[in-house]
């Protein structure tokens, strides 16, 4: 008698064995299924998330392809100074910033750099916006301001800082707004390298 308990508890400990290796086959199965329909929804809502963080340009921000027309400014003594870009030797690198802004400020190293390595093959220049003459930092290349405070340029220069590549003609090769991070400054530096 005991020998046939010992058969019958073997028994169901075989069909309890089997019906849990079938659970957890089935609960991997399941799993791996939510994983991939998770990973297809992330990737959805990153694309769905990117496309609102990512800052709109009004339709009259300078893009490439536009011919930058010359701009009306004075310089930090009050003198009337007109920048014509059309017909140059070397390409423009105008860097566009606002003296109060801590981005552009963290900027200006990088800036500074770029005016000592390419000043052979790019006139740079800076246009202030913004803040008056006694708030900008002492700068190694030449600065500007717009003669009317800006209002030519509003919403041709949506954010600051921006850096802003000319070719000979006048016409935008290429836009950075914001910092330029290590891509940026790649893109820029090869632009800057092609010059001469």
């Amino acid at each position: 008698m005991h020998d046939t308990h010992d058969e019958t508890t073997k028994q169901k400990s075989g069909r309890g064995e089997k019906f849990f290796s079938i659970f957890l086959m089935v609960a991997c199965a399941a799993l791996a299924v939510l994983v991939v329909l998770l990973a297809q929804q992330n990737r959805r809502l990153k694309t769905q998330l990117s496309t609102l963080l990512t800052p709109q340009m009004p339709p009259e921000a300078l893009k490439e392809g536009d011919i930058l027309e010359p701009l009306a400014l004075l310089d930090d003594g009050g003198n009337r100074v007109g920048i014509n870009f059309d017909g140059l030797a070397d390409r423009t690198l105008l860097l566009f910033f606002s003296p109060d802004c801590p981005a552009c400020r963290e900027a200006i190293p990088g800036w500074s750099a770029l005016r000592n390595e390419y000043r052979s093959t790019a006139r740079v220049t800076g246009i202030r916006l913004g803040a008056g003459i006694e708030d900008a930092p002492n700068l190694p290349f030449a600065v500007y301001t717009p003669e009317d405070g800006g209002q030519s340029l509003a919403g041709k220069i949506p954010f600051v800082p921006a850096t802003v590549v000319l070719d000979e003609t006048g016409t935008i090769e290429r836009v950075w707004y914001g910092m330029l991070d290590e891509e940026k400054r790649g893109e820029l530096v090869d632009i800057l390298s092609r010059a001469g």
